[in-house]
């Protein structure tokens, strides 16, 4: 095979990009729940609020077609977790974000901070910081911006999939958020095989953005020859859905405060057997006061990026 470990990087990427993309756009369609579809928008107009996302993604491979230099690299990719916290006030254009991110048995904790155009990396365990400017110029890290014409195109196709039968509100639900217990209604959306039509049309759309283009050609990445069609985790064409959830608690207000996603993707490939995937969200403390202060920090307390590698050798192992 082609350099395996940059080839599962670039899917795995992709696949993170797709359904964080899906997630902004649930929400979209069907006439039996325009009061969800009002707090979906009045949710995105929200400018300071908290918020706590938990992501777990397993990737599950036949490990036994792969040679043993390629089990090691798969073996350090295929369970990973994150979990944030994060203030934000876009009024005052700043943000602070805890995290921890675990990727093949191996965890870190870091913070990032944002301030107007100014982004910082405190990285907890060296008590140091890198300004995420010079982390791009070092690592594999790229920005993938889809342009406006391809988010309208995604949005056009998933609501056309969203519709009467696959959505629907049930009950009253208690949701427990770090501010406090909040009184909400559920609301679900359910998806059999059609997720995988779904998916394969959204890839036809994606493949025309410039955004992906660039990233399959970017030298980084080392050899320059995949397409997107090469992507194993993204070869929908053996893929069959176990099962898909989308749920998503209403408050009294109208907000969304609390989301779920459930699902699982299995594969009929010599390599790849499928994927599972959970993502819960909570929102709490809407409109209220954040208390984010954006650190003042020396030149002594900025990593240098040519010692990444060297004082962060996890974190620098994760986006090479």
């Amino acid at each position: 095979m082609k350099n395996i470990k940059s080839k599962i990087m670039v899917s795995i990427l992709l696949c993170f990009v797709l359904l964080m993309t899906i997630v902004g756009l649930m929400g979209c369609g069907g006439n039996d729940y325009e009061s969800y579809l009002s707090s979906v928008e009045k949710t995105k107009q929200i400018k300071r609020a908290s918020e706590e996302v938990k992501i777990d993604v397993a990737l599950d491979f036949n490990l036994e077609n792969f040679d043993e230099e390629a089990k090691n690299e798969i073996n350090k990719l295929k369970d990973m977790s994150y979990k944030g916290i994060m203030k934000y006030d876009d009024n005052q254009e700043i943000f602070e974000n805890n995290m921890y991110t675990k990727l093949g048995g191996v965890g870190f904790d870091s913070t990032v901070y944002g301030k107007e155009d100014d982004i910082l990396i405190e990285l907890t365990s060296i008590g140091k910081y890198i300004k995420l400017s010079d982390l791009k110029e070092e690592t594999n890290f790229n920005d993938i911006n889809f342009s406006d014409e391809t988010i309208k195109k995604i949005e056009d196709t998933w609501n056309s999939y969203v519709n009467s039968e696959n959505v629907f509100k049930g009950e009253n639900i208690l949701v427990d958020t770090p501010s406090g217990v909040v009184k909400s209604k559920k609301y679900s959306v359910a998806f059999g095989n059609e997720w995988i039509n779904f998916l394969n049309e959204v890839m036809t759309i994606i493949k025309e953005d410039a955004a992906i283009e660039n990233l399959m050609n970017d030298e980084k990445f080392g050899e320059k020859a995949y397409t997107l069609d090469e992507m194993i985790i993204l070869n929908t064409e053996e893929a069959e859905v176990e099962y898909l959830i989308y749920e998503a608690f209403v408050d009294a207000d109208g907000y969304v405060v609390k989301e779920d996603m459930r699902f699982k993707i299995n594969y009929d490939d010599p390599y790849f057997k499928g994927v599972t995937f959970d993502l819960s969200g909570l929102l709490y403390n809407i409109n209220k006061e954040q208390k984010i202060k954006f650190p003042e920090v020396s030149d002594a307390e900025i990593l240098d990026v040519k010692d990444f590698s060297t004082e962060a050798p996890v974190l620098f192992d994760m986006m090479n």
